[in-house]
């Protein structure tokens, strides 16, 4: 039977896998992010590590948004590591996964007294500061999320990863062939599949790409001989994390002019 006072941990729990369900169905909540951001995983680790321990409101709050600041931070490390890379989704389950197991850590330390050498009582809390001290910490506190949120931001915008696509003639004579070609400028390797089609049939693919930042793909495709003059050909890159939607697209159409060098 879960303790009578852990609606708190509830709640907490409840936020975490409301942001994660939704940032992974592509939508995004700023209320919820910035709790996530700046309280709840913080909060939980506090009560997941300190079951017992008494601290006024205040403490309790700069805890919180300290370790979620740092848990913020790392997870963006840590995640900009790897295959998934630093998106919504990713991010999300990576507090939300912390948040959750934090507070069934904090859950049962509190109805297992002996389990760590917890022991819980729930205390009131008590602010133990002014008026003035706390206008000072609030302003301190909404500085530090306003920091946060610009500095993410910022960096969005001045690291944007580009992966080029394209399909060219392959020679300055014909344009019976063509050179398809990729290059990754992504901060992580990325497994792509390629498709390359006249119309609605597929003329040749690639179910497995896999580029390592900053490398480079090149293929010459010789076209099929029955092709007409004027044929639409398209290529579909897909990236292996989203095989439904189209990540970059390219076309050419034969019997095009060819230019050479010099006009």
């Amino acid at each position: 039977m879960a303790y009578p006072k852990s609606w708190d941990l509830l709640a907490a729990s409840l936020v975490a896998v409301l942001t994660a369900g939704l940032a992974l169905a592509g939508i995004t909540n700023p209320v919820l992010g910035l709790l996530m951001i700046t309280l709840v995983p913080g909060y939980a680790l506090v009560q997941a590590a300190f079951v017992g321990r008494s601290f006024s409101l205040i403490e309790k709050a700069m805890l919180s948004l300290g370790l979620s600041l740092v848990l913020t931070v790392l997870g963006g490390l840590l995640l900009n590591q790897t295959s998934w890379g630093l998106q919504p989704g990713s991010w999300a389950a990576w507090v939300g996964g912390l948040t959750l197991v934090a507070c069934g850590v904090a859950l049962l330390r509190r109805e297992q007294p002996f389990l760590l050498g917890s022991s819980f009582s729930p205390r009131r809390f008590s602010f133990g500061f002014s008026g003035g001290q706390m206008l000072m910490v609030s302003l301190a506190t909404i500085m530090v999320v306003g920091a946060v949120i610009v500095a993410r931001n910022g960096a969005e915008e001045i690291h944007t990863t580009v992966t080029q696509f394209w399909l060219l003639p392959a020679s300055s004579t014909n344009s019976d062939s063509l050179k398809l070609g990729i290059t990754s400028t992504e901060i992580v390797p990325v497994d792509y599949r390629l498709e390359l089609k006249a119309g609605d049939k597929v003329i040749q693919e690639w179910p497995t790409l896999k580029l390592e930042p900053n490398a480079n793909w090149v293929n010459t495709i010789n076209l099929p001989t029955d092709l007409g003059q004027g044929q639409k050909i398209d290529a579909f890159l897909y990236r292996l994390d989203a095989p439904n939607k189209i990540y970059r697209q390219t076309t050419f159409w034969t019997g095009q002019p060819v230019e050479t060098s010099g006009k």
